[in-house]
């Protein structure tokens, strides 16, 4: 009976002011104004504001003019064309559909590479389900396009969910996990994999959720960068932590618009995972190590992780060994 009363309580937990129709729009607005370099994702939150008018379509001039050859290109345009198709000119829907016939966009080396590449053809592919194989950069049809795509998505969310993430919380990529999990749960049209998108977004916030401590992604990570090797905060992850658990976001990076403009809304119970903190707690978990090129049996080993959290510090341990050979 205590266990369901503690539920009951989280799951109706108020969230404050996050993801509010007011923080979302701030959020926008801040993005709008901010002097960032072109970024497909600051052009969509201008669309939607109305700010820089005069220069929006210049930046996407320029987006869409030079091949950035990667699949962080891939994200990025994704995210602009669907979060920003109603009020988006034809004119630069016909450029948009240009680029992915005539740029071969790198599909990169790591997991969080392989969801943004993937997670783009497969929207894109939806988005144009009848173009020959002359139309898209792979000299694939829209169909098999689209079948690689979901073959993948497949794969990625079913080894995740039984085995853990390779890139496992890590304080940078992990906003390059969020942002096409984002994107692909918002505007897939198959009811299954919009259902099994929404699960694993869900799935991904709770587990940073679960490690989350005033601002600091608590315990071991797999990869980090160098300005969050000594603080958490500083890293890209902290603007979804912003989003998600807190009441603002100062920590703002420009593809938070995407998230503002979609209908996602973090479940109340997750939100509580984030800031519930009254009893100390500990938390095992299982991960994946980064792909074995030798010596080795696996192609990935499982990592062991520990976490103990209290609501003043957390402490964190991983396995030895070799675990994940990159930053």
């Amino acid at each position: 009976m205590k266990f369901l009363v503690i539920l009951l309580l989280l799951i109706t937990s108020s969230q404050g002011n996050a993801q509010t129709s007011a923080m979302r729009k701030d959020v926008l607005l801040q993005i709008s104004k901010k002097d960032y370099r072109p970024t497909f994702s600051c052009v969509a939150a201008r669309l939607k504001t109305g700010v820089h008018k005069d220069l929006v379509l210049k930046q996407l001039d320029t987006l869409l003019t030079k091949e950035y050859g990667d699949m962080f290109w891939m994200y990025g345009c994704t995210g602009l064309y669907f979060s920003a198709k109603k009020i988006l000119p034809t004119a630069y829907k016909k450029k948009i559909r240009e680029c992915w016939k005539k740029f071969t966009p790198y599909r990169g080396d790591t997991e969080n590479h392989f969801l943004m590449y993937y997670s783009s053809l497969y929207l894109m592919s939806q988005e144009w389900p009848n173009l020959p194989a002359s139309e898209w950069y792979m000299h694939r049809s829209s169909k098999e396009v689209h079948k690689e795509a979901e073959d993948y998505l497949n794969y990625w969310i079913n080894k995740t969910v039984r085995f853990g993430q390779i890139e496992f919380d890590s304080p940078r990529y992990l906003y390059y996990f969020i942002t096409p999990l984002i994107l692909i749960s918002e505007y897939v049209k198959d009811t299954l994999m919009k259902k099994k998108c929404g699960m694993i977004l869900e799935c991904v916030l709770a587990d940073y959720a679960s490690q989350y401590l005033n601002g600091n992604f608590c315990g071991a990570h797999s990869r980090v960068g160098n300005d969050a090797a000594f603080d958490t905060r500083n890293a890209e992850a902290a603007s979804y932590g912003e989003y998600f658990f807190e009441d603002s976001v100062k920590h703002i990076l420009p593809d938070i618009a995407f998230a503002a403009i979609s209908s996602f809304k973090l479940p109340p119970i997750i939100h509580a995972i984030a800031n519930e903190r009254s009893e100390p707690y500990s938390q095992h978990e299982i991960k994946r190590s980064r792909d074995a090129l030798r010596y080795s049996t696996e192609l990935n080993s499982s990592v062991y992780k520990y976490t103990f959290m209290t609501k003043n510090y957390s402490l964190g341990s991983i396995q030895g060994g070799l675990v994940q050979p990159i930053q």
